[in-house]
């Protein structure tokens, strides 16, 4: 139920947005757009949308700053894969410490060459190691729903800087 209400709600939002957006009513749309992020402030078809405003009023520096303060944002939340990994590691969980670290390198390719994840520095060749040992025909997806979220964001990131290259 709650899901559906959610779907209806966006798409009534994505409605009005488009509604002001092709009446040239960007300042309205914009508007819209930012109270939706102060009622659910990771809604990315919200962020999608206030960069198509700040786009169409030519407001590039504003747009690339909220780009940035969201990638801050999606790279904070990617730690939770990073720590969850210690956490199933610790307690002996393998393979879903494996999955969660998998994520968090999916997210931040950058860390695989560090030594350690986090700040208690769990080493990732170890990781590598246990890896080893979890069955291959295992292989249970963790946590589909904040995957595919986290992905969708990514998407439109990428999507809103190439609109706003491609504008300047």
């Amino acid at each position: 139920m709650e899901n559906q209400n959610f779907e209806k709600n966006r798409l009534v939002f994505l409605d009005q947005f488009n509604n002001l957006y092709q009446k040239n009513r960007f300042p309205d749309a914009l508007a819209l757009a930012q109270e939706r992020l102060k009622v659910l402030p990771m809604d990315a078809d919200a962020y999608v949308a206030v960069g198509e405003a700040q786009i169409a009023m030519a407001h590039l520096e504003e747009s690339q700053q909220m780009l940035c303060e969201l990638e801050n944002r999606i790279s904070a939340l990617t730690y939770v894969f990073a720590r969850m990994g210690e956490l199933y590691a610790k307690k002996g969980y393998a393979k879903e410490a494996q999955l969660c670290y998998q994520q968090y390198l999916t997210f931040n390719p950058s860390a695989e060459t560090s030594l350690g994840l986090t700040s208690q520095r769990t080493p990732f060749e170890e990781l590598q190691k246990k890896e080893n040992k979890i069955n291959q025909e295992d292989d249970v997806p963790a946590s589909d729903h904040l995957i595919n979220t986290l992905s969708g964001w990514l998407t439109n990131i990428h999507r809103i800087k190439t609109h706003a290259a491609n504008n300047q």
